[in-house]
This record gives structure tokens, C-alpha cells and sequence, in this order.
């Protein structure tokens, strides 16, 4: 096996100056959905980029950041179930990676890769470290690996190494949802990891060797001395030993870590302040959200700030930045700005986010032809007649008509969806003279009335008026000759209409009932 690995590699073999620390490139995408792949450096000039058959492995864009002397590129097939791998140096010299294999992450220059459904480690060169003999393999941290085997686990050191025996159960939360995310958190964190015992959890050092009894609910990892555990129904932060040097107290009364030496409290009235690891309030102000500090940032909402706008505070509390944005990350040499809080992973899909040096000034931005846009701070910040892609509205945030109209009168976009608080409304004109659109969905509002003029988009291919309050369909619409696919769920359209428009526009799928197309030939 490890002769096909390595046959015709030459590229990659490994230079004298592989310990050389090689400058940081960070990553985002230039085309839509996480397409067109770049790498700049932090002045956020382009260093590297690809087309758009190419995407990074899936995750964050901090968990893509060009480290070392190559990266992984993943490359999209017919299926998207089959997904080609490929390695690139810093010249963009690529290499495919034989199939069968799954990369999933880059950690400690080492990837961690799926085979036959177990994990293992292999290098850069494509060569094997460990055997795919593991059921789960986590990030490298302080130079170790979690290797899970039967619920049981190891450390990997880079070398691929077993460090110690399986003799410490997984920690597992169990089945309480707000921890699914932290499910695994044995991670070797300042010395320390963590292991499960009949459902509670306890302390053990790098070496393996038991600290604590299984003996809290949850526990965090180490920063500064400090790690969040809580039992029963209180919380607090516990040393290295195990015991509690601030609280416990209520459950929800603290929460995060002390990675930049602070770490957030509630206070009584529900608003939260900072203390530090002695459990000294430093930062008594009244916060209406308060986020973890790192390399000394952290982000808060401020009470009494304007409305929609966060702020980021550095470790004195001073406000450093403003804006209307939902979260950031805090790199080595640049800030992430993110737009968007829907799930795991959408800011990088969606590409809203922005690259800033620590002046706070943007370096690097995926272009607006790039982006899903669904904030009005977002697309106002853009040309309209370079969106592509534009989702306006939602369950969550909704606007009215006049507040999109300036947009919808200058755009000319490929999709478009719309959810609008409007009464009973008619779509507007200037959308059906958007000659680019292929995707319109207007739905879950009070669309009352189609114009006839909707037969001029002629690029159009999807359409969707589900859950709104249309009675009639235009004759034009018979127009639409490359039309696959229209919803009409939950509408008021008589059913001869909708029978009627399957007739005329044959091969076309209406749907009117959930999981119930009209299939008339």
C-alpha cells in the first residue's frame, strides 16, 4: 500500500528547509458556494488560486490556513458523493491522491484521512504514519492526537506514535443537545486531556496517568491554570487538581475560558462582566453578549450601544471596532469578520465574511459576484449589478418591499429569493427584466399578484410561490421555455389552473403538495 502511495511523488519530496517557518496564507473562495480557491498572505495579497472545480476541505476557513509547504484541495465529481483529493505545494504544483481515501483535516502537518471506514495519519509525501485502525482521530494539540478505538482512546505524537494505553474511555456528553458539539473534548490542553467514567468525567494528564476521580458533568478544557466543569447543577472553574477555584455556582452562571486570561460572568440582571482567574470582576461593565477573549479580543454586545451592532473590546475594555456583523475569529496576524449565524460552516459556503489586519482595516474580501447575500449591511455594501446570488428574507429577518426596492430596481441576478412582511403585493416590474435570473423563489408572504411580463425572463428555470396568497397565473408564463421546475404549495390557485399550466408547459414539474408533483403528460 504504501508503495502506491508514494509511486511518482516526487514533487513532494520532503527539503531540508521543511522546518522553515514558512509565512501564513489564509484561505477563501472567489467563486460562489465555496468555489475558486485562493490563498493571500496577510496584507491580503493573493499568493496562490484555483478554478472553480476546486474547494478546500470542509470546516472553517482557521482550520484551512496554508501552514506549512503544501494544503489539500478537494475536487467536486458528477456524483457529488465522489470527491477527488489532490496535495499542492506553494507554486500550485498539483498531485492527485489515489481513491478510496478521505481527507478530512491538516493538523501538526499531518492529515488526518479515512480509509474503509477507519482513521489514520499520513504525511504530506502521501506516505502512512499509522494504520486506518482507528474509529476517530482529533486535531493535533500540544503535539498529540486523540485516537479513539472502541470508546477508548490513545495520544498520537506526530511520529504517529501510541503514547499511552487504552485505558481511559472517551468523554462522551451523553445525550444532551447543547453539548453535541463538545462531545469529544479530549484534547491534550497545557499538559491535561480528560477521560469518561460510568457518565461523569475526570482529569488526566498527557502521560495517562489519572488525576481526578470521574466526578463532573462537564469539564472544558485548560487555559491559564483554569478549565469549566460543572456537576449536578452549579459550575465553575477548577485547577489541575480537580478542585474549584472560582465557584461553583449556578449552571449558568459561567461559561467559556480563560484563553486570553478572562473569561465572561452573568451578573444578576441577566447583562454580564469579565473576571480574571482569581474570580476578580476587571471589566465591570453591563454587556449584553460577551464572548470568549483571544489573542486579547473578544466580542460583546455594549447596552445602550445602537441597535444590530456588536462591538470588539480588547482585555482594558476598550472598544476597538463597530459593526453590524455576527461573530470573529481572532488569527495569529488577522481578524475574521462573519456575516452570518444560520449553521456551522455557512459563512464559508455563503462567503460572508471579511478578512481585517489588527488596525481593524479590511485586507481581503470575497468579491459580491461571490457571495449569498441575505443582510441588507451586505448587499448595500455592494455594487447591485455584481450580485449573483441574493436571499432576502427568512423566518428569522424579514423586510419590507421599500427597503429592497433600490436593489431589485438595479440588479440583474441568477437567483432570487424574496420574503417580504408586505400585504398583499404584487411582484414588482423591475424583477421580471432581470434577463439573468434562473432561480426566482418569492414564498411564505403575501404575494397576491404575478405580473404578465413575467414571461421576459427567459433564462428562467426554477420558480417557487409556495405559501403565498396568488389566485392566478398569466398565460405568458407559458413563455418560459426553460423552465424544469415551479412550486405552488399552499397557494389559492383553483386547481384547473394548476392542471391547465402542466398541459401547456409539458415536461415542466409542478408541484402543488408536499412530496406531490403533477406528473401530466
Amino acid at each position: 500500500m504504501k508503495k502506491r502511495l508514494l509511486g511518482g511523488l516526487l514533487f513532494l519530496t520532503l527539503h531540508t528547509h521543511a522546518q522553515t517557518k514558512l509565512e501564513r496564507w489564509y484561505p477563501g473562495f472567489t467563486g460562489l458556494r465555496a468555489t475558486k480557491p485562493v490563498f493571500f498572505d496577510k496584507t491580503g495579497q493573493v499568493k496562490l488560486s484555483f478554478d472553480s472545480s476546486f474547494t478546500l476541505l470542509e470546516g472553517a476557513l482557521g482550520e484551512n490556513v496554508f501552514y506549512g509547504e503544501y494544503m489539500v484541495l478537494e475536487k467536486k465529481q458528477a456524483k457529488e458523493t465522489d470527491t477527488l483529493y489532490y496535495i499542492t505545494d506553494r507554486k500550485g504544483n498539483l498531485k492527485g491522491v489515489p481513491p478510496g481515501i478521505r481527507f478530512l483535516e491538516i493538523t501538526a502537518n499531518r492529515i488526518i484521512a479515512q480509509k474503509d471506514r477507519k482513521f489514520g495519519l499520513i504525511r504530506m509525501d502521501l506516505s502512512c504514519l499509522t494504520p486506518f485502525k482507528y474509529s476517530f482521530i482529533r486535531p493535533f494539540s500540544e503535539g498529540l492526537a486523540v485516537a479513539e478505538a472502541d470508546a477508548f482512546f490513545t495520544l498520537l505524537d506526530t511520529a504517529g506514535h501510541e503514547t499511552i494505553p487504552f485505558d481511559h474511555r472517551m468523554s462522551s456528553m451523553g445525550n444532551d443537545s447543547r453539548y453535541d458539539v463538545k462531545a469529544y473534548q479530549n484534547n491534550v490542553s497545557e499538559g491535561y486531556s480528560n477521560y469518561s467514567e460510568n457518565g461523569l468525567l475526570g482529569i488526566m494528564d498527557k502521560n495517562g496517568k489519572t488525576i481526578t476521580p470521574a466526578r463532573f458533568d462537564y469539564l472544558y478544557q485548560f487555559c491559564n491554570g483554569r478549565a469549566y466543569a460543572s456537576r449536578k447543577d452549579s459550575s465553575g472553574y477548577v485547577n489541575t487538581r480537580g478542585e474549584f477555584v472560582i465557584g461553583p455556582a449556578p449552571k449558568d452562571k459561567y461559561y467559556g475560558n480563560f484563553s486570553g486570561g478572562l473569561v465572561r460572568m452573568k451578573n444578576n440582571d441577566g447583562t454580564y462582566c469579565y473576571i480574571d482567574t482569581t474570580g476578580k470582576v476587571v471589566l465591570p461593565g453591563k454587556l449584553l453578549g460577551a464572548g470568549d477573549f483571544n489573542h486579547g479580543y473578544a466580542v460583546v454586545t455594549i447596552e445602550g450601544r445602537p441597535a444590530g451592532k456588536k462591538q470588539i473590546i480588547d482585555t482594558k475594555g476598550k472598544v476597538i471596532y463597530e459593526g453590524e456583523f455576527e461573530n470573529a475569529w481572532f488569527m495569529e496576524d488577522v481578524v475574521v469578520i462573519t456575516y452570518e449565524s444560520r449553521f456551522a460552516g455557512f459563512d464559508v459556503t455563503s462567503n460572508n465574511y471579511s478578512y481585517l489586519d489588527y488596525n481593524f482595516h479590511t485586507v481581503w474580501q470575497p468579491p459580491c459576484s461571490a457571495k449569498i447575500i441575505n443582510r441588507l449591511p451586505v448587499l448595500n455594501a455592494c455594487d447591485y449589478k455584481e450580485v449573483k446570488v441574493a436571499y432576502l428574507g427568512s423566518y428569522e429577518r424579514r423586510f419590507t418591499l421599500s427597503e429592497l426596492m433600490p436593489f431589485l430596481k438595479k440588479a440583474n441576478p441568477e437567483e432570487l429569493h424574496l420574503q417580504v412582511t408586505d400585504k398583499n403585493f404584487k411582484l414588482p416590474s423591475s424583477i421580471t427584466k432581470m434577463k439573468n435570473l434562473k432561480e426566482l423563489q418569492v414564498s411564505f408572504c403575501e404575494l397576491s399578484e404575478i405580473p404578465e411580463d413575467i414571461g421576459n425572463l427567459t433564462s428562467l428555470e426554477e420558480l417557487d410561490f409556495d405559501y403565498t396568497s396568488i389566485r392566478h397565473i398569466p398565460k405568458s408564463m407559458y413563455k418560459l421555455k426553460n423552465l424544469k421546475k415551479i412550486s405552488l404549495k399552499s397557494t389559492q390557485l383553483p386547481l384547473d389552473e394548476i392542471i391547465t399550466l402542466k398541459k401547456e408547459m409539458p415536461g415542466v414539474k409542478v408541484v402543488f403538495k408536499d412530496n406531490q408533483p403533477i406528473l401530466i403528460q
